[in-house]
């Protein structure tokens, strides 16, 4: 009885599967409709947007069937909270800094499905990052600002590979001229003080500030560029004996160290990396009042090996180290330099080295600019390109080099020698850390000038180059700086942005083309192109700062020098 049973069962159970299978166009089996590709790539993952300055996001997404008549509804949450906004593009504006997150989704109302992405936004001061133009004006240090803003995804261009990729774009919108006036008297230059890029649990971070150099000099709120203090004033009612002059300035991680006209270097020691203004300087100049003829820019980006501040030493004409050994704790959970880490700061060292004699008793040999270099990513040492020349000589020389923070030994020594510029004197040089080239002006002309070969995994040195014409204006040249943007190299190509004033008070942004390079390396034509003046900031008044002094690109964070946030 069992046994028919079951055969009975078997029976039932077949015809019921080929009842379904002859049946099959008499049921309504719809395919779901899905999202193509992944819904975190909707958008882009991080934004970077100044206060006040309008981001417009649409998100891509495409279904994969239904096309024709799909029911689909969308919201948005900004910090988790709904916003009032149906449509699939969204224009976020930020009145204050800060980090904030937004979540964008689609859902198709036919199966009730949603899909969701999220980005975070970084709201920057609108004085964070862009071009700082010094003039005179009637005597007086004036600034002017011009903005950088970043269009998401509308330039066609290749990666390292060669392969096409979509990629943002730097632009330049919004021209602010004056924006700060009444600085002080007879303007000379301006520099950035970068601090420690961590945030410490704030969000609204000073990063930088700025120093205007002038008959007192004076610092200024790297977010609204409003006073901060004169540097004098940061001696504590202490100053030196005789007065303080100062000319010019090295300002590292942890210590600032200022140069006076008696040639004499004053120390100031931060208690904490985000504090530009805590603690003094010593009005008791360093190394027992040896006298130094320069003072050089110190390298803006701090780990183990960036310890070294640069000087030269008056009576020998050789270049020596002042120890910056500051830190703090690996964590980052406290902005206070460690005591041990500070022990040595302020100490002068001889270099050392096979190649240490290159910059030793120099005799008549003069360095005519000396500015942080390309960082080694494999071990972050410390780098410089020099620019020298004898002073009755129209022949100049372009060294690189690097130096151990640990035995201050000079490695990876490279020099280009006999580079002339038509017979005109020399008036700025500006180093590009990522491509690896130098631009320096003379007269009215700018000259390229490489020093090792700039691929995406590699530092290579190059043999003996020259310098190339890039550029011929019709007006002299008054200064030069750099924005060198480096990004992970498969989101495309970014060539470096070189900034020029002229005599004549125009100011304009160019792009460095390298274009070819030969077999070993060289860059065989290099090119520029106008980023500004642009069709944008004409409409915001003619091109012309007045008495320009100085110009630099304001990098705003110190983690720009390694990663650029678009």
């Amino acid at each position: 009885m069992k046994k028919i049973t079951l055969y009975f069962l078997s029976l039932l159970l077949l015809s019921s599967i080929y009842s379904c299978l002859d049946d099959k166009n008499d049921y309504n089996y719809s395919q779901i409709n899905g999202l193509k590709g992944d819904a975190s790539q909707m958008m882009p993952s991080v934004y970077s947007v100044g206060v006040n300055e309008d981001l417009e996001i649409k998100p891509k997404f495409e279904f994969t069937v239904d096309k024709a008549e799909m029911d689909l509804s969308y919201e948005w949450l900004l910090d988790g909270k709904l916003l009032d906004v149906k449509t699939p593009e969204y224009i976020f504006n930020s009145s204050k800094g800060g980090l904030f997150e937004l979540t964008f989704s689609v859902k198709d109302n036919k199966t009730g499905v949603k899909y969701s992405a999220s980005a975070n936004i970084s709201v920057r001061s609108p004085y964070q990052r862009g071009w700082v133009i010094l003039s005179e004006v009637n005597g007086e240090s004036a600034l002017s600002f011009i903005k950088m803003k970043t269009l998401y995804g509308v330039t066609e261009t290749v990666d390292v590979f060669g392969d096409p990729v979509v990629r943002d774009s730097v632009v330049f919108r919004g021209v602010e001229k004056y924006v700060v006036k009444n600085l002080g008297t007879n303007p000379k230059g301006i520099m950035e003080h970068l601090g420690f890029p961590s945030t410490f649990g704030q969000l609204e971070t000073v990063y930088d500030e700025l120093v205007v150099m002038q008959d007192r000099w004076v610092e200024l709120n790297g977010n609204t560029l409003e006073h901060e203090v004169y540097t004098d004033e940061e001696f504590g009612g202490d100053l030196p004996e005789g007065g303080f002059k100062p000319v010019d300035a090295s300002m590292s991680f942890s210590a600032k160290f200022v140069r006076d006209e008696n040639g004499y270097i004053y120390m100031h020691m931060k208690p904490y990396a985000n504090d530009f203004h805590a603690g003094v300087y010593m009005s008791i100049p360093l190394w027992n009042k040896t006298e130094f003829s320069a003072l050089y820019p110190a390298q803006k980006f701090r780990s183990t090996y960036q310890d070294a501040v640069l000087a030269c030493r008056k009576k020998d004409n050789s270049l020596v180290i002042i120890r910056d050994g500051g830190a703090v704790d690996y964590n980052e959970t406290s902005p206070a330099l460690t005591l041990n880490s500070i022990s040595d700061t302020g100490n002068v060292l001889e270099l050392m080295g096979d190649n240490a004699s290159k910059f030793q008793n120099m005799g008549d040999k003069s360095i005519v600019s000396l500015l942080p270099a390309t960082i080694n990513k494999s071990d972050w040492k410390q780098a410089w390109v020099a620019l020298m020349k004898a002073p009755d000589s129209n022949l100049y020389e372009l060294r690189y080099f690097r130096i151990d923070g640990d035995n201050t030994t000079v490695e990876d020594y490279y020099e280009n020698k006999a580079g002339n510029f038509g017979g005109q004197s020399y008036t700025d040089m500006a180093v590009f850390n990522h491509k690896k080239f130098a631009i320096i002006a003379t007269g009215n002309k700018l000259w390229y000038w490489q020093y090792a070969d700039a691929t995406w995994n590699s530092f290579t040195l190059l043999p003996s180059t020259s310098p190339i014409l890039l550029k011929e204006f019709s007006n002299d040249i008054v200064s030069v700086s750099s924005n060198d943007i480096y990004i992970y190299a498969g989101y495309g190509v970014y060539n470096g942005q070189l900034g020029v004033a002229l005599d004549d008070g125009t100011f304009w942004i160019y792009e460095v083309i390298e274009g070819k390079k030969d077999a070993s390396g060289k860059v065989v034509k290099p090119t520029v192109k106008q980023v500004y003046p642009n069709e944008e900031t004409n409409k915001e008044g003619d091109n012309n700062f007045g008495k320009i002094v100085d110009t630099l690109y304001k990098i705003g964070n110190a983690k720009q020098i390694t990663r650029y946030d678009l």
